[in-house]
């Protein structure tokens, strides 16, 4: 198989992977108008942006892997690549991913966080809302919206344009 075959794998599981999450997460909200227990609420966003925030660590493992198939093969999109990549790492959800979701002690720290530093970090990703967020990687009706302006609608855009040259 070729690098750009393996490219193409990679973004398609990661396209369901961050668009799932998301999903999950305003079904359930929706379907139960806000009469969530609490405790079952807190669970279920904790798993739901876990796995964005995962998976938005994998895209920048991807972006160093397959950034030169992109660079090759989708060239128009390699701007949006970097782009995504760098606001990745600005909200430090790399750190977040090793020092917390990966693992259950920080290496930096030689301790686990505390709920306040998760909670901190969390908020440093996320904002004070989620929504922002969540629609950073997948709005609402994606097909309403422009691809260029969110996660998986960029991924989608590259996917595609490396698709053409296989």
């Amino acid at each position: 198989m070729s690098e750009s075959q393996y490219s193409v794998d990679v973004l398609n599981g990661l396209i369901v992977d961050l668009h799932t999450p998301i999903n999950v997460l305003k079904d359930y909200t929706e379907q139960l108008h806000g009469e969530i227990d609490p405790e079952f609420r807190q669970g279920l966003y904790r798993f739901c942006l876990q796995a964005l925030i995962l998976n938005c660590a994998k895209y920048t493992e991807f972006c160093r892997d397959y950034g030169k198939v992109v660079n090759e093969v989708a060239t128009e999109f390699a701007p949006l690549m970097n782009k995504f990549k760098s606001e990745i790492e600005i909200k430090g959800i790399n750190s977040f991913r090793n020092d917390y979701i990966g693992h259950i002690r920080s290496k930096k720290l030689k301790r686990p966080l505390t709920t306040e530093e998760t909670d901190a970090e969390i908020y440093k990703i996320v904002g004070s809302s989620a929504l922002p967020f969540m629609d950073w990687i997948c709005p609402d009706t994606p097909s309403t919206a422009d691809s260029k302006t969110y996660l998986v609608g960029v991924l989608v855009l590259i996917r595609d344009e490396i698709s053409k040259s296989l």
